[in-house]
């Protein structure tokens, strides 16, 4: 059997199990993912979420030293206080790219919704030669495009089977 195209993945559909609304522009969980919603979801309603995009008026922290953020920087997502910021840190959730640079004061930013948004695990969970980035195949003569795994259990995994990395 193969596989039918259905979309570009940047956007799913999404149910609202949570019996609250949620307002357009909210960052939410879903499963390994993290998106935006699109328009908003009521109570036990459907809508869509956002897997990739570029946003404005993201909330970041704002007045701490050190949360100054440059042009094209990771940005870390705390799911706590719904907030971002410009360093990881244990719970934080890496959220995608800045945009465009914002000071310290200013208190929203621009986001660069990144696909490859993951956890950030504390030091003292890491489990040694588990949460590495690592060649998941031998090196072959296969000209197809680079295979990227993801997986909460053993981090991220990278195919090596092209020659575009010889």
């Amino acid at each position: 059997m193969s596989c039918i195209f259905r979309t570009s993945g940047e956007a799913i559909s999404y149910t609202n199990a949570t019996g609250s609304d949620i307002a357009s522009g909210t960052i939410i969980n879903v499963g390994a993912m993290w998106g935006i919603v699109r328009n908003p979801i009521p109570a036990y309603g459907s809508g869509t979420i956002f897997l990739r995009g570029e946003y404005s008026d993201v909330p970041k922290a704002a007045g701490v030293s050190g949360c100054a953020i440059t042009k094209g920087q990771k940005l870390y997502y705390n799911p706590n206080n719904g907030k971002v910021y410009n360093a990881a840190a244990a719970g934080y959730v890496m959220l995608g790219y800045a945009a465009a640079a914002a000071a310290t004061e200013k208190t929203t930013c621009r986001l660069i919704l990144s696909p490859e948004c993951t956890p950030v695990r504390s030091t003292s969970s890491m489990i040694p030669g588990r949460n590495t980035l690592s060649p998941s195949h031998s090196a072959s003569t296969s000209t197809s495009l680079p295979t990227i795994y993801l997986s909460t259990s053993t981090g991220l995994s990278l195919s090596t089977d092209t020659a575009l990395f010889r």
